[in-house]
């Protein structure tokens, strides 16, 4: 059995590395706040083994349970920040949006793939769809992308005339545009005036548009399987 769990563990070590080392790269202040943990959660440790350690081992016990609170902390704070490097890294470029909403889980449905591209403009719409309803989500001229909206919202009110309808514009500046680091957020929290929809009924409006849908050319820029760090790897999994 141990041989078998130390490649995994050596392997699960070799991914955080390699997320420090590219993370740090873009944020020089990784390591001191990292380091910084690590040394609080020590510090925590030692005053409640003062105050409620009583013997030297219970002493020890919560400066152990400090540390590893500390580790924790840390690396919770380069998961989020490693993303937050690699939303820098892509921003702008196109299929960053599909790169982004291409990883959605739970309850949200969507494809790394565009739903309609502007060949002239490379400006790309994608669609997501969750509990809230459809999301279109504009990348790139929110102005030139209108035609593409306008055919998609109708296309989406024909198949499921019920479903709320939002459009969400996905750039790094504008009036009402949303940054990519906020995407994933900003769709999630759509508000809606209709009724929720269940995880079948999500699948269902999915799997009904799903079947409209013409191929398009995915945007040259950001290859998607690249664009975030190893969630599990940061989680010790």
């Amino acid at each position: 059995m141990a041989s078998r769990d130390t490649p995994k563990k050596s392997s699960t070590l070799k991914q955080l590395w390699q997320v420090y080392q590219i993370t740090r790269k873009d944020d020089p202040a990784l390591t001191w706040i990292m380091i910084g943990l690590l040394v609080l959660g020590i510090v925590l440790g030692a005053v409640a083994g003062v105050f409620l350690g009583g013997q030297w081992f219970m002493f020890v016990l919560w400066i152990v349970v400090g540390l590893l609170a500390g580790a924790l902390g840390a690396l919770n704070v380069m998961n989020r920040r490693a993303e937050r490097a690699a939303f820098r890294r892509i921003a702008g470029q196109p299929g960053a949006v599909g790169a982004v909403l291409g990883s959605m889980t739970g309850s949200w449905r969507s494809s790394q793939m565009p739903v309609a591209v502007n060949v002239r403009s490379a400006d790309a719409l994608y669609r997501a769809v969750g509990p809230k309803g459809v999301v279109l989500v504009i990348e790139g001229n929110a102005a030139k992308a209108q035609r593409m909206v306008n055919e998609e919202r109708a296309k989406v009110r024909r198949a499921v005339p019920n479903v709320a309808i939002r459009v969400v514009h996905c750039a790094e500046s504008g009036e009402q545009a949303v940054p990519l680091s906020r995407l994933l957020s900003t769709v999630k929290r759509t508000k809606t005036d209709k009724r929720k929809l269940s995880r079948t009924e999500v699948d269902a409006v999915q799997k009904r548009l799903s079947t409209l849908d013409h191929p398009v050319a995915m945007p040259k820029g950001v290859d998607p399987l690249r664009m975030r760090p190893d969630h599990r790897a940061v989680r010790g999994r």
